[in-house]
């Protein structure tokens, strides 16, 4: 049963893999079982139906690093960062994935002196791949240290163009540093590469707030609108505020001939 929700879940087919999984775990509470069905829940946008099923494999035999990083992330996720971190503990680790979780965790807390303990862990251990690379641009971010965090950020895009978050946070670098302009042609690449709804979001924002052209922005709003449900509701109260600022302009006379 187990092979079978492997195969499902590498054939795309989430909800069979799930299923089995479950099947597997409820009749022998399998760690194993327990680590893949938490993980598809996770994957899936459902921390909180990972959580029942991580903790009581974590309470029995809370050795296992992969159980204790899973149930870190199921937390995180569903609000509980402070618990996550109390699960994560302060110990070392063999796997580096969970420096990099912790650091992740601190970070979003507002503790990059903590997140800078593990981000060494993890760059001892992982040097160059991606994700040291987009944390430590995050903790540089934090600490104000601006250049070297768009070193970071374009170092990231680098590695990983298809993924939103490094143009999401190099857009934000740049505005901090007042390069409307440069975050502008950022976010036009990101959404060329990826298409992601929150850098037309993003890019709504500067063009509203910081480049003076509202109609561009309205159209940005819109698309982000159109393609994320969630936080969609604020959004329709900007496009409808700028739409109405829009409606409201007077209309340019025709010069006469």
């Amino acid at each position: 049963l187990l092979g079978m929700g492997d195969l499902a879940e590498k054939t795309g087919n989430m909800s069979d893999a799930e299923k089995y999984y479950a099947r597997v775990f409820k009749s022998t509470g399998d760690i194993q079982a327990a680590e893949r069905l938490a993980y598809m829940r996770v994957k899936n946008g459902r921390p909180d139906n990972a959580i029942p099923v991580l903790q009581p494999v974590f309470d029995r035999a809370n050795s296992s690093e992969t159980v204790r990083n899973t149930l870190a992330v199921a937390l995180d996720l569903a609000g509980l960062s402070s618990e996550a971190l109390d699960i994560l503990g302060h110990g070392d680790y063999n796997n580096p994935t969970l420096f990099g979780t912790r650091a992740k965790i601190e970070l979003k807390e507002g503790r990059p002196d903590l997140a800078e303990k593990d981000l060494d862990r993890l760059f001892n251990r992982d040097p160059g791949g991606p994700e040291t690379v987009l944390l430590l641009g995050v903790l540089n971010l934090q600490k104000g240290n601006l250049p070297v965090a768009e070193e970071n950020f374009r170092k990231f895009i680098e590695l990983t163009p298809q993924s939103p978050d490094g143009y999401l946070d190099l857009g934000l670098t740049l505005r901090r540093r007042g390069r409307f302009r440069n975050a502008e042609s950022v976010y036009e690449d990101g959404i060329n590469a990826t298409d992601d709804p929150d850098l037309h979001l993003n890019l709504g924002v500067l063009y509203e707030l910081y480049l003076g052209s509202p109609e561009k922005a309205l159209a940005h709003y819109r698309k982000f609108s159109g393609s994320r449900g969630g936080g969609s509701e604020r959004v329709q109260g900007w496009i409808d505020y700028l739409a109405g600022q829009a409606g409201s302009r007077p209309k340019k006379e025709k010069p006469k001939e």
